[in-house]
Protein backbone atom coordinates (compact mmCIF):
# COMPACT_ATOMS: atom_id res chain seq x y z
CA UNK A 1 0.00 0.00 0.00
CA UNK A 2 2.44 2.69 0.94
CA UNK A 3 5.84 3.28 -1.01
CA UNK A 4 9.12 4.14 -0.13
CA UNK A 5 8.21 7.60 -1.69
CA UNK A 6 5.46 8.23 0.27
CA UNK A 7 7.15 7.17 3.55
CA UNK A 8 10.37 9.11 2.86
CA UNK A 9 8.77 12.38 3.68
CA UNK A 10 9.10 11.19 7.30
CA UNK A 11 12.50 11.27 9.24
CA UNK A 12 11.73 8.26 11.45
CA UNK A 13 10.84 5.90 8.14
CA UNK A 14 13.41 7.52 6.04
CA UNK A 15 16.06 6.26 8.38
CA UNK A 16 14.34 3.12 8.73
CA UNK A 17 14.28 2.29 4.99
CA UNK A 18 18.21 2.82 4.88
CA UNK A 19 18.53 -0.46 6.80
CA UNK A 20 15.38 -2.16 6.37
CA UNK A 21 13.58 -3.30 3.05
CA UNK A 22 10.03 -1.62 2.83
CA UNK A 23 8.49 -5.10 3.28
CA UNK A 24 9.83 -5.54 6.58
CA UNK A 25 8.05 -1.99 7.74
CA UNK A 26 4.30 -2.62 6.48
CA UNK A 27 2.19 -5.54 7.17
CA UNK A 28 1.84 -8.49 4.99
CA UNK A 29 -1.85 -8.22 4.73
CA UNK A 30 -2.93 -4.81 4.23
CA UNK A 31 0.18 -3.02 3.27
CA UNK A 32 -0.50 -0.54 6.02
CA UNK A 33 2.72 0.57 8.64
CA UNK A 34 3.02 -2.41 11.41
CA UNK A 35 1.88 -2.16 15.33
CA UNK A 36 5.66 -1.55 16.56
CA UNK A 37 6.96 1.17 13.81
CA UNK A 38 3.39 3.10 13.88
CA UNK A 39 4.29 3.35 17.96
CA UNK A 40 7.77 4.23 17.63
CA UNK A 41 6.90 7.07 14.88
CA UNK A 42 4.32 8.27 17.76
CA UNK A 43 6.66 8.42 20.24
CA UNK A 44 9.54 10.26 17.47
CA UNK A 45 6.70 12.92 17.00
CA UNK A 46 6.47 13.59 20.48
CA UNK A 47 9.87 14.00 21.01
CA UNK A 48 10.02 16.04 18.66
CA UNK A 49 6.78 18.17 19.70
CA UNK A 50 5.14 17.68 16.29
CA UNK A 51 1.23 18.20 16.58
CA UNK A 52 -0.66 15.72 15.35
CA UNK A 53 -4.67 13.86 16.53
CA UNK A 54 -4.37 9.97 17.01
CA UNK A 55 -7.24 7.82 16.01
CA UNK A 56 -8.09 3.95 16.89
CA UNK A 57 -10.22 2.36 14.36
CA UNK A 58 -12.26 -0.99 16.26
CA UNK A 59 -14.24 -2.86 13.35
CA UNK A 60 -17.49 -3.60 14.66
CA UNK A 61 -18.21 -7.04 14.41
CA UNK A 62 -15.90 -8.57 12.58
CA UNK A 63 -15.52 -12.00 14.40
CA UNK A 64 -19.11 -12.29 13.25
CA UNK A 65 -17.92 -11.69 9.37
CA UNK A 66 -15.28 -13.99 9.53
CA UNK A 67 -17.42 -16.61 11.54
CA UNK A 68 -20.13 -16.12 8.51
CA UNK A 69 -18.39 -15.46 5.89
CA UNK A 70 -14.77 -17.30 5.98
CA UNK A 71 -11.42 -15.42 6.91
CA UNK A 72 -10.81 -14.96 3.17
CA UNK A 73 -13.66 -12.63 3.11
CA UNK A 74 -12.44 -10.87 6.67
CA UNK A 75 -9.32 -10.46 4.92
CA UNK A 76 -10.84 -8.47 2.25
CA UNK A 77 -12.70 -6.38 4.66
CA UNK A 78 -9.35 -5.51 6.40
CA UNK A 79 -8.00 -4.55 3.38
CA UNK A 80 -10.33 -2.23 1.95
CA UNK A 81 -11.12 -0.25 5.00
CA UNK A 82 -7.20 -0.24 5.95
CA UNK A 83 -6.45 0.90 2.08
CA UNK A 84 -9.76 3.42 1.91
CA UNK A 85 -8.84 5.01 5.21
CA UNK A 86 -5.10 5.55 3.84
CA UNK A 87 -6.84 6.74 0.50
CA UNK A 88 -8.90 9.57 2.86
CA UNK A 89 -5.94 10.53 4.63
CA UNK A 90 -4.05 11.18 1.80
CA UNK A 91 -1.00 12.95 2.00
CA UNK A 92 -2.42 14.80 5.77
CA UNK A 93 -1.98 11.19 7.42
CA UNK A 94 -0.48 7.70 7.88
CA UNK A 95 -2.32 3.89 8.72
CA UNK A 96 -1.11 1.29 10.69
CA UNK A 97 -2.29 -1.64 11.47
CA UNK A 98 -3.08 -2.03 15.81
CA UNK A 99 -4.36 -6.07 16.01
CA UNK A 100 -6.75 -8.13 14.56
CA UNK A 101 -9.27 -5.78 13.59
CA UNK A 102 -8.02 -2.39 15.23
CA UNK A 103 -6.10 0.22 13.13
CA UNK A 104 -4.31 2.93 14.47
CA UNK A 105 -3.59 6.22 12.24
CA UNK A 106 -2.18 9.95 12.94
CA UNK A 107 -3.46 13.02 10.92
CA UNK A 108 -1.63 15.85 10.44
CA UNK A 109 -3.78 18.70 8.71
CA UNK A 110 -5.52 19.89 12.15
CA UNK A 111 -6.27 19.41 15.75
CA UNK A 112 -9.33 21.32 15.59
CA UNK A 113 -12.64 19.58 17.02
CA UNK A 114 -14.55 21.19 14.42
CA UNK A 115 -12.35 19.74 11.72
CA UNK A 116 -11.96 16.59 12.78
CA UNK A 117 -15.70 16.05 13.18
CA UNK A 118 -15.98 16.74 9.80
CA UNK A 119 -13.15 14.52 8.18
CA UNK A 120 -14.23 11.31 10.71
CA UNK A 121 -18.16 12.17 9.29
CA UNK A 122 -16.73 11.91 5.68
CA UNK A 123 -14.51 8.70 6.79
CA UNK A 124 -18.52 7.35 7.49
CA UNK A 125 -20.39 9.17 4.79
CA UNK A 126 -18.13 10.38 2.05
CA UNK A 127 -15.15 7.90 1.47
CA UNK A 128 -16.58 4.63 1.71
CA UNK A 129 -14.32 3.81 4.53
CA UNK A 130 -17.25 2.56 6.81
CA UNK A 131 -20.81 2.51 6.46
CA UNK A 132 -20.33 0.27 3.50
CA UNK A 133 -20.81 -2.83 2.23
CA UNK A 134 -16.97 -4.32 0.58
CA UNK A 135 -18.04 -6.33 -2.55
CA UNK A 136 -16.35 -9.73 -2.47
CA UNK A 137 -17.12 -12.45 -5.29
CA UNK A 138 -19.75 -14.20 -3.24
CA UNK A 139 -21.21 -11.51 -0.69
CA UNK A 140 -21.35 -7.74 0.44
CA UNK A 141 -20.92 -7.57 4.28
CA UNK A 142 -21.73 -4.10 5.56
CA UNK A 143 -18.85 -2.65 7.49
CA UNK A 144 -19.13 -0.12 10.30
CA UNK A 145 -16.64 0.57 13.09
CA UNK A 146 -15.87 2.92 16.04
CA UNK A 147 -12.98 5.75 16.37
CA UNK A 148 -11.53 7.23 19.35
CA UNK A 149 -9.67 10.22 18.88
CA UNK A 150 -7.28 12.26 20.67
CA UNK A 151 -4.67 14.82 19.65
CA UNK A 152 -1.35 15.89 20.49
CA UNK A 153 -0.33 18.15 22.80
CA UNK A 154 -3.33 19.38 23.76
CA UNK A 155 -5.17 16.18 25.26
CA UNK A 156 -1.99 14.77 26.73
CA UNK A 157 1.58 15.61 26.64
CA UNK A 158 2.86 11.99 26.28
CA UNK A 159 2.21 9.18 24.48
CA UNK A 160 0.71 6.35 27.22
CA UNK A 161 -1.52 9.20 28.18
CA UNK A 162 -2.31 9.30 24.70
CA UNK A 163 -3.26 5.88 24.19
CA UNK A 164 -5.03 6.13 27.79
CA UNK A 165 -7.47 8.55 26.59
CA UNK A 166 -8.31 7.04 22.72
CA UNK A 167 -8.88 3.97 24.70
CA UNK A 168 -11.75 6.03 27.08
CA UNK A 169 -12.84 7.71 23.70
CA UNK A 170 -13.19 4.47 22.23
CA UNK A 171 -14.65 2.59 24.74
CA UNK A 172 -17.25 5.38 25.37
CA UNK A 173 -18.50 5.05 21.46
CA UNK A 174 -18.88 1.56 22.25
CA UNK A 175 -20.97 2.44 24.76
CA UNK A 176 -22.93 4.57 22.59
CA UNK A 177 -23.95 1.12 20.43
CA UNK A 178 -20.20 1.76 17.83
CA UNK A 179 -20.63 2.72 14.89
CA UNK A 180 -19.46 6.19 15.54
CA UNK A 181 -16.60 8.35 16.30
CA UNK A 182 -15.73 9.64 19.53
CA UNK A 183 -13.18 12.90 20.06
CA UNK A 184 -11.78 13.02 23.44
CA UNK A 185 -12.86 16.20 25.31
CA UNK A 186 -11.84 16.50 28.92
CA UNK A 187 -14.94 18.05 30.53
CA UNK A 188 -17.01 15.13 28.84
CA UNK A 189 -14.99 12.13 28.95
CA UNK A 190 -11.71 12.63 31.87
CA UNK A 191 -14.20 10.71 34.10
CA UNK A 192 -14.66 7.27 31.96
CA UNK A 193 -13.17 4.08 33.49
CA UNK A 194 -12.46 1.52 30.83
CA UNK A 195 -13.90 -1.83 31.90
CA UNK A 196 -12.33 -5.13 30.14
CA UNK A 197 -15.54 -6.08 28.34
CA UNK A 198 -17.99 -4.94 30.25
CA UNK A 199 -20.39 -6.90 28.44
CA UNK A 200 -20.41 -9.82 30.27
CA UNK A 201 -20.86 -13.22 29.17
CA UNK A 202 -23.99 -13.92 27.89
CA UNK A 203 -24.51 -17.19 30.14
CA UNK A 204 -23.95 -14.12 32.73
CA UNK A 205 -26.37 -11.60 31.74
CA UNK A 206 -29.13 -14.84 30.69
CA UNK A 207 -28.66 -16.04 34.69
CA UNK A 208 -28.95 -12.47 36.15
CA UNK A 209 -31.95 -11.82 33.53
CA UNK A 210 -33.78 -14.52 34.84
CA UNK A 211 -33.11 -13.18 38.77
CA UNK A 212 -34.29 -10.55 38.33
CA UNK A 213 -37.34 -11.45 36.43
CA UNK A 214 -38.50 -14.19 39.83
CA UNK A 215 -37.68 -11.47 42.35
CA UNK A 216 -41.30 -10.16 42.39
CA UNK A 217 -43.93 -12.75 41.76
CA UNK A 218 -47.01 -9.59 42.07
CA UNK A 219 -47.75 -8.71 38.39
CA UNK A 220 -45.82 -9.15 34.73
CA UNK A 221 -45.48 -5.00 34.77
CA UNK A 222 -43.25 -5.55 37.68
CA UNK A 223 -41.15 -8.34 36.81
CA UNK A 224 -40.00 -6.56 33.67
CA UNK A 225 -39.41 -3.30 34.85
CA UNK A 226 -37.30 -5.19 37.29
CA UNK A 227 -35.38 -7.27 34.31
CA UNK A 228 -35.51 -3.12 33.01
CA UNK A 229 -33.68 -1.65 35.99
CA UNK A 230 -30.74 -4.73 35.27
CA UNK A 231 -30.73 -4.46 31.27
CA UNK A 232 -30.60 -0.55 31.17
CA UNK A 233 -27.03 -0.88 32.55
CA UNK A 234 -25.82 -3.56 31.01
CA UNK A 235 -26.69 -3.58 27.69
CA UNK A 236 -26.55 0.39 27.40
CA UNK A 237 -30.30 1.08 25.89
CA UNK A 238 -32.53 3.82 26.86
CA UNK A 239 -35.41 1.70 27.80
CA UNK A 240 -37.74 -0.91 27.12
CA UNK A 241 -41.23 -1.12 25.63
CA UNK A 242 -43.81 -3.82 25.09
CA UNK A 243 -47.38 -5.00 24.52
CA UNK A 244 -49.34 -7.91 26.30
CA UNK A 245 -52.59 -8.84 24.71
CA UNK A 246 -53.67 -5.58 23.48
CA UNK A 247 -52.12 -2.75 21.09
CA UNK A 248 -51.18 -0.36 24.31
CA UNK A 249 -47.66 0.57 24.27
CA UNK A 250 -46.27 -0.02 27.75
CA UNK A 251 -43.43 1.88 28.71
CA UNK A 252 -41.11 -0.37 31.23
CA UNK A 253 -39.20 2.23 33.16
CA UNK A 254 -42.99 3.42 34.21
CA UNK A 255 -44.91 0.46 33.67
CA UNK A 256 -47.15 3.69 32.19
CA UNK A 257 -48.74 2.87 28.25
CA UNK A 258 -47.84 5.60 25.93
CA UNK A 259 -49.82 5.55 23.37
CA UNK A 260 -51.37 2.68 20.83
CA UNK A 261 -49.73 1.04 18.01
CA UNK A 262 -51.17 -1.94 15.82
CA UNK A 263 -49.64 -4.53 13.31
CA UNK A 264 -46.11 -4.84 15.26
CA UNK A 265 -45.71 -7.95 13.63
CA UNK A 266 -45.56 -6.89 10.11
CA UNK A 267 -42.46 -5.23 11.30
CA UNK A 268 -40.65 -8.81 11.91
CA UNK A 269 -38.21 -10.37 9.65
CA UNK A 270 -37.60 -14.04 10.75
CA UNK A 271 -39.05 -13.58 14.35
CA UNK A 272 -37.12 -10.37 14.97
CA UNK A 273 -36.83 -6.73 13.63
CA UNK A 274 -34.36 -4.20 13.73
CA UNK A 275 -33.50 -0.50 12.79
CA UNK A 276 -31.08 1.93 13.54
CA UNK A 277 -32.96 5.63 12.09
CA UNK A 278 -36.63 6.49 12.60
CA UNK A 279 -37.20 6.88 8.93
CA UNK A 280 -36.58 3.18 8.71
CA UNK A 281 -39.04 3.01 11.82
CA UNK A 282 -41.66 5.41 9.87
CA UNK A 283 -41.79 3.23 7.08
CA UNK A 284 -42.01 0.31 8.98
CA UNK A 285 -44.78 1.51 11.30
CA UNK A 286 -45.80 5.01 11.39
CA UNK A 287 -47.80 4.90 14.38
CA UNK A 288 -44.36 3.70 16.03
CA UNK A 289 -42.43 6.21 14.74
CA UNK A 290 -44.62 9.02 15.76
CA UNK A 291 -44.57 7.72 19.69
CA UNK A 292 -40.30 7.64 19.35
CA UNK A 293 -40.17 10.79 17.73
CA UNK A 294 -40.80 13.15 20.65
CA UNK A 295 -38.97 10.97 22.76
CA UNK A 296 -35.81 11.38 20.68
CA UNK A 297 -35.71 7.11 19.78
CA UNK A 298 -34.27 6.43 16.92
CA UNK A 299 -32.58 2.73 17.44
CA UNK A 300 -34.86 -0.30 18.28
CA UNK A 301 -35.10 -4.04 18.04
CA UNK A 302 -37.96 -5.94 18.48
CA UNK A 303 -39.26 -9.31 19.20
CA UNK A 304 -42.81 -10.99 19.89
CA UNK A 305 -44.03 -12.57 23.10
CA UNK A 306 -44.86 -15.97 22.04
CA UNK A 307 -44.82 -19.80 23.21
CA UNK A 308 -45.94 -22.60 21.29
CA UNK A 309 -47.36 -20.67 18.46
CA UNK A 310 -49.13 -18.29 20.22
CA UNK A 311 -48.58 -14.82 20.20
CA UNK A 312 -49.48 -12.49 23.76
CA UNK A 313 -47.85 -9.66 22.32
CA UNK A 314 -44.35 -7.74 21.39
CA UNK A 315 -41.28 -6.39 23.32
CA UNK A 316 -38.43 -4.14 22.26
CA UNK A 317 -35.31 -2.18 22.91
CA UNK A 318 -35.51 1.41 22.20
CA UNK A 319 -32.28 3.81 21.71
CA UNK A 320 -31.55 7.23 21.19
CA UNK A 321 -28.46 6.92 19.58
CA UNK A 322 -28.48 7.32 15.88
CA UNK A 323 -26.92 4.18 13.67
CA UNK A 324 -26.85 2.28 16.59
CA UNK A 325 -25.42 -1.70 15.95
CA UNK A 326 -27.31 -4.32 17.45
CA UNK A 327 -25.52 -7.28 18.40
CA UNK A 328 -26.11 -10.93 18.38
CA UNK A 329 -26.25 -11.34 22.12
CA UNK A 330 -28.15 -8.04 22.86
CA UNK A 331 -30.87 -10.12 20.25
CA UNK A 332 -30.15 -13.38 21.74
CA UNK A 333 -31.14 -11.46 25.34
CA UNK A 334 -33.96 -10.01 24.22
CA UNK A 335 -35.37 -13.03 22.91
CA UNK A 336 -34.92 -15.30 25.77
CA UNK A 337 -36.49 -12.06 27.74
CA UNK A 338 -39.96 -12.83 25.70
CA UNK A 339 -40.00 -16.39 26.23
CA UNK A 340 -40.06 -15.65 30.02
CA UNK A 341 -42.53 -13.73 29.62
CA UNK A 342 -44.38 -15.83 27.16
CA UNK A 343 -43.97 -18.41 29.78
CA UNK A 344 -45.53 -16.83 32.90
CA UNK A 345 -48.21 -15.53 30.58
CA UNK A 346 -49.11 -18.95 29.63
CA UNK A 347 -49.77 -20.10 32.90
CA UNK A 348 -51.65 -17.10 34.50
Amino acid sequence: MYSEKSLNKYDYFSDLLIDYKLTYILDSLTGVIKRQYMITFINKLVEKNIKFTMGILDLDNFRYINDKYGHQVGDKVLIDVSNHLAQALGEDGIVGRFGGDEFIFIYFKSNDYNDLHKIYKSLYDQYYVLRTNIVTGSCSPFVTGTIGSVSYPEDSTNVEGLFELAEKALYRGKVKGRNCFIIYVKEKHKDIVVKKEENEDIYETIKKVTRNFDINRDSIYTKIQNVFNYLVRVERISDIFYQIKNDDLIDASTSKKVGVVKNIENMLVDDIYSSNTILDIDNANSELATIFRPLKLSSILVTRIEKEGITYGYIMYAEDRLNRIWQNDEKAVLIYLSRLIAEYLSKN
